[in-house]
């Protein structure tokens, strides 16, 4: 039957959501509206009374639009008081309908729901076109205007904001004042652990007991001290608190998509860590007193007379939100029930007695003996997933009640002796899936309390509706909750007093306070002054860099210069008086130059004909981005004798730096004043004088510019040429100041001996070199390493991998060849690449590795190269700092899984220029050569390998299927084989047609052939298939590819029969050939011919494959101890179970399982 909008009940039945929020009130009202097309742009309706507040609508019948598209706009205003008091609103849930005057089935209606904090209007900005309300408009038979009539209804609820946040929009909100608690920082990969810290914290017993720990000479590596502080802040701190120093003392590591059931592993190594410091104080025993529970693991033989039991101690319970047939489990209870239920253990899964009866069939169940006070019940929301092999989460609603009674899971001897009905306490949620998401808890402090949702950005109260609804809400799922035990709940939640807190707590926050109110006034302070620092003719003179001063490079110690803190309003001729007098001189001896930034060069002189000049005047027009100023201190030389200067010709002042080529050097020496249009060459002489060089010294004199830096006298490639007399300091005249850099001239000889000691000839590439120095700091990669000091080296960004591994070889007096290298976390350095894309595509499954790089060169502008180019795209997966892969192309993209991120980068063939042979020279000397018998030859191998990766930049490039090896490639690799084996060995070297076939010729000496590697040339050999569908594919390169595979496989020792071709087949027809059962079939047929270039026959490989798959079968059976829980010793009936008892007459069994991958716990 048609809805009406003359039946309000049926109307909101059909229209609003009901949330079970409470209603205060509600009312419709009817507005009849005549006339309509002759109404003004704005009409507004009666009052009407709804929830003590007053309401009416506005109506805006016809708003224009472009193109006829008129449209309705119509509003609900709250005609509340003339002032809103503060923190005023009222929450309504309404809805307009405008209808038929006639014929009221025959409406169109919205509705919303909104806070209102002021009598401001709020509704549909275009709540209809007004050409559907003019006619008959798709299912309505009636047009809703008729005879210029119309008529809009409001149906208005007023609701009950329960907890004074409903639909808030939280500007401004402060957690700590509205509600006494503050979140906890989101900080990284940690914020999964937040709600689990929330929950502890609010357990009260246990901060109690946290705080009883003595801490008060503890180190920053303390996890007692740093859970202290941070229980500590979140009890007083008035803002957000960071977890960072627990973490950090945890030594707690996680990804950013740490799924939540990582929140246990983080409570166990929580508890290891307290355990461990409670010892011994007044807090010992409090984790087992407030969260360990016991347990019975039974497990009885349906068919022989064996059962087998144990007790443990269990700090949660993990349980099901499905059963074993998938189908989801409703409540808690069912879950519960689910986990007490006894289960069947047989078939493949058979019970292995350890005894004369074997494997059996058996049942095992769970008996509770008691429940902790607090009860963590960890729900397992994560499930894997064997079609798509991937971690999966579960949504499916579990409905949790605020009571729970778990007398009926427990023995019936411990039921029947205590109450174990239990409370709510914490809900912790998560939302999202396996990649992310958000966390956040719903706690209730104290049962006399409200519940309240803490999450990352805020605290606010939530009602218990609100608490039930999220164990049935798809969006967020509990993923842990925390019941707490009624009778010991009093004691448990008891509140915190002063005297439960350490007092050092209180002394070292209150240090902490005065420390930041210091900084707070230094901050203050600091915008009333200046910071001045001036640079000197002896600061110059001992300043190795760019300009006349650098602050800001961290690959040298910061310049000493003279600093002086000045007043802003200072005035400035005050300021030069006292530099004057603090550094010795009389204010008329010296002038200041303000130092322009970035380039660190005086400009103008400060004038000085202002007296009332300020500092902050000079800082606001001389360095207007920055609060600090550095100066040049010019001495003024009175007895300088100046020539005139030609009519508009300017004096210039010109810094003067010497490079020292023996020394490796570069210093200023000062300033001269030259004359604008003078010769450079009238300069050798000054200089000559000043640096008491021989008078007939030759110079070589370079002008140094912020880029380019160039030759005064002629081209960089002319290192032979002379000053002309033409060269001039025209140049230099818009600016009035310039530096040049000089150095004696060397002869040829003398240049060619400095060059073989790798030292830089002259100031150009010395410059070059600052430009591109750059601090690195090494650090020890792993813990065990502590010996090894971390140091920081100054190197060269230009330096190749092979280089500088050289170079921190040589400081650790170490093979570089043996070193690795790894970046630095990223949540902490974050690099950025200059050249650097990120491309998504799709590519059929049917594809392979030359359609990815086919696609990429068309959509990427960093894959064109240039015709007749030497450069390729190399495809690669990347790890843990390390290639995984690298891909020839041919691969089929079904080897390559559906979340693996390719990786791609430019292939360049190594050219001789690059050829670096005294870099990889003194790698071999760390390298024993390889012995004439080949004893050592596995050693060798990995040695070459790393060497001649560091030279080529091709990972595993000796067996790599890829057969592009450029030809400085192979002389890289024939040279550095031949200078690494044994005398004996050379000539095999040296006549061999390339540096390839001289690695084969030795690899054939010395290896034996290798099952598991011929196994996987010959999956890939069946996994390449030509793409008939692709028009472009060559035929051709389709058989490249099965032409190298192929010699690939007999290079691996594959010897071609009948019978070898029926066993290689056979083994590729194994199933998961990299784990149980098969995977160690190919290490044992190696094992069986090492040394010998045999095979095994297919009857052997048939038995050994048959004698791996009965193993896996007799041990692939589920799990029944935990780990870490010792077994108890078990018997057959007629003895019992003890610990260490002696038994009598009857035969022993111990406990044992094996886990699923059949290794033995």
């Amino acid at each position: 039957m048609p809805v009406s909008v003359d039946d309000p009940e049926a109307f909101v039945a059909k229209h609003f959501i009901d949330d079970g929020i409470p209603i205060k009130s509600f009312t419709s009202y009817s507005w009849k509206i005549t006339e309509y097309s002759k109404q003004p742009k704005r009409v507004k309706s009666g009052s009407f009374t709804g929830g003590d507040y007053k309401w009416s609508m506005t109506l805006h019948p016809r708003q224009v639009e472009e193109g006829g598209n008129d449209r309705v706009s119509i509003y609900l205003q709250c005609q509340g008081p003339k002032q809103w008091p503060q923190g005023s609103h009222v929450c309504v849930q309404w809805a307009f309908a405008i209808s038929n005057p006639r014929d009221g089935t025959c409406y169109i209606a919205e509705d919303i729901r909104y806070r209102f904090t002021d009598d401001q209007g709020y509704g549909f900005p275009e709540f209809a076109k007004l050409k559907d309300l003019t006619s008959p408009h798709g299912s309505r038979t009636k047009p809703l205007i008729e005879n210029d009539e119309t008529r809009v209804t409001a149906f208005v609820q007023v609701l009950e904001d329960e907890t004074g946040v409903l639909w808030r929009d939280f500007v401004n909100w402060n957690s700590k004042k509205e509600t006494g608690y503050v979140t906890l920082n989101r900080e990284g990969a940690t914020c999964h652990i937040n709600p689990l810290l929330q929950s502890l914290f609010f357990t009260n017993y246990f901060r109690k007991a946290v705080y009883e720990i003595p801490t008060e000479h503890d180190g920053a590596d303390s996890v007692a001290s740093a859970i202290q502080r941070l229980f500590y802040q979140m009890q007083t701190s008035s803002e957000s608190v960071v977890t960072g120093e627990l973490t950090k003392s945890l030594r707690w590591k996680s990804l950013d998509d740490s799924p939540p059931h990582v929140v246990q592993d983080f409570l166990r190594v929580l508890q290891q860590k307290l355990q461990s410091q409670m010892k011994g104080t007044r807090a010992d025993g409090a984790f087992q007193h407030l969260f360990a529970g016991r347990r019975i693991k039974n497990l009885k033989c349906t068919e022989v007379d064996y059962e087998c039991s144990q007790e443990e101690i269990f700090y949660g319970i993990q349980l099901d939100v499905k059963n074993s047939d998938g189908r989801p489990l409703k409540t808690l209870a069912e879950s519960l029930k689910a986990y007490v239920t006894p289960g069947t253990v047989e078939g493949k899964n058979k019970y292995h007695t350890g005894g004369k009866h074997g494997l059996q069939d058996a049942k095992k169940r769970t008996i509770f003996l008691e429940f902790p006070p607090v009860l963590h019940l960890h729900l397992k929301r994560f499930e894997y997933n064997l079609q798509t092999d991937k971690q999966v989460k579960i949504n499916d609603p579990l409905e949790y009640p605020f009571q729970l009674d778990l007398a009926p899971y427990l023995d019936e001897s411990s039921a029947a002796k205590a109450d174990w009905n239990y409370r709510l306490h914490s809900v912790l949620l998560h939302s999202g899936d396996v990649q992310g998401g958000n966390y956040s808890a719903l706690i209730k402090p104290h049962p006399e309390l409200r519940w309240y949702k803490f999450d990352d950005d805020r605290v606010i109260p939530v009602t218990d509706r609100d608490v039930l609804k999220s164990g049935t809400d798809p969006s967020k799922n509990a993923y842990m909750l925390v019941y707490v035990r009624e009778t010991e709940a009093a004691a448990i939640l008891a509140p915190i007093s002063e005297t439960d807190i350490p007092k050092h707590l209180e002394s070292r926050r209150k240090e902490e306070q005065e420390e930041l109110e210091g900084k707070e006034r230094e901050r203050e302070k600091s915008d009333l002054y200046l910071s001045i620092e001036i640079v000197t003719v002896e600061t110059f003179r001992a300043h190795q860099g760019f300009d006349l001063a650098l602050s800001d490079d961290n690959t040298i110690p910061p310049p000493e210069l003279p600093t002086f803190p000045v007043v802003k309003q200072k005035l400035y001729l005050e300021f030069k008086s006292t530099v004057a007098r603090d550094l010795g001189y009389e204010p008329d001896q010296i002038r200041l130059w303000p130092l322009f930034e970035p380039e660190n060069r005086p400009r103008t002189a400060v004038p000085e004909n202002d007296r009332t000049l300020t500092m902050e005047s000079v800082c606001g027009e001389m360095a207007p981005a920055s609060h600090d100023l550095k100066f040049y201190l010019e001495v003024i030389d009175a007895t300088r004798n100046e020539e005139p200067a030609e009519p508009g010709e300017r004096q210039l002042m010109i810094f003067a730096k010497y490079f020292d080529v023996v020394d490796q050097t570069l210093a200023g020496i000062g300033h001269f004043y030259v004359k604008e249009y003078q010769r450079a060459s009238e300069m050798i002489p000054v200089i000559n004088s000043q640096m008491k060089f021989p008078a007939n010294t030759r110079l070589k004199l370079f002008e140094v510019r912020i880029s380019p830096l160039r030759s005064v006298c002629g081209n960089r490639a002319r290192e032979d040429s002379a000053c002309t007399p033409e060269n001039h300091f025209h140049g230099y005249g818009n600016a009035g100041w310039g530096i040049i850099c000089f150095q004696i001239e060397l002869s040829d000889k003398e240049l060619d001996n400095l060059g073989r000691q790798r030292l830089y000839l002259d100031p150009v590439s010395f410059y070059d070199f600052l430009a591109n120095r750059v601090m690195v700091r090494f650090k020890p990669r792993h813990d065990h390493m502590a010996k090894t000091d971390e140091f920081d080296l100054t190197l060269s960004k230009t330096l190749t991998y092979s280089q500088m591994a050289h170079r921190i070889g040589e400081r650790l007096q170490h093979d570089p060849t043996q070193l690795r290298f790894t970046d630095s976390s990223k949540a902490i350095l974050r690099p950025s690449f200059p050249d650097v894309g990120r491309y998504s595509f799709w590519i059929p499954k049917s594809g392979s590795m030359h359609d990815v790089v086919d696609k990429l060169s068309q959509i990427s502008t960093m894959a064109k190269f240039p015709k007749n180019s030497n450069q390729k795209i190399k495809l690669f997966t990347f790890h843990n700092g390390q290639i995984e892969k690298e891909f020839s192309g041919h691969e089929l993209l079904t080897d390559v899984s559906d979340l693996e991120n390719l990786y791609a980068t430019v292939d360049t063939a190594v050219n001789a220029a690059q050829y670096d042979p005294v870099a990889i020279r003194k790698m071999l000397q760390f390298v024993t050569k390889l012995n004439v018998d080949g004893t050592n030859y596995e050693a060798w191998f990995r040695a070459l390998g790393s060497i001649l990766g560091m030279a080529t930049g091709k990972v595993k490039i000796l067996t790599s299927t890829d057969p592009t090896i450029s030809g400085a490639e192979d002389l890289i690799i024939r040279q550095t084989i031949a200078a690494s084996v044994d005398d004996a060995l050379v000539s095999t070297v040296l006549e061999a047609e390339s540096g390839v076939a001289a690695f084969a010729e030795i690899q054939k000496r010395y290896t034996s052939a290798s099952r598991s590697e011929q196994v996987a040339i010959m999956k890939e050999i069946m996994q390449t298939r030509f793409k008939i569908s692709d028009t472009t594919a060559d035929i051709g390169c389709h058989f490249r590819a099965i032409k190298n595979l192929t010699g690939n496989l007999f290079k691996s020792g594959f010897e071609l029969t009948k019978e070898s071709l029926i066993g290689l087949f056979f083994h590729v027809s194994l199933p998961r050939l990299d784990a149980l059962p098969f995977v160690n079939i190919c290490r044992k047929i190696d094992a069986r011919s090492r040394g010998v270039t045999g095979t095994i026959s297919n009857d052997d490989l048939v038995r050994l494959a048959r004698t791996e798959l009965a193993q896996f079968h007799q041990h692939h059976i589920p799990a029944l101890c935990e780990e870490g829980v010792q077994p108890i010793t078990c018997s057959s009936s007629t003895s019992k179970c003890s610990n260490n008892k002696s038994r009598k007459s009857t035969e022993h069994h111990n406990c044992q399982t094996n886990n699923s991958n059949g290794s033995s716990k």
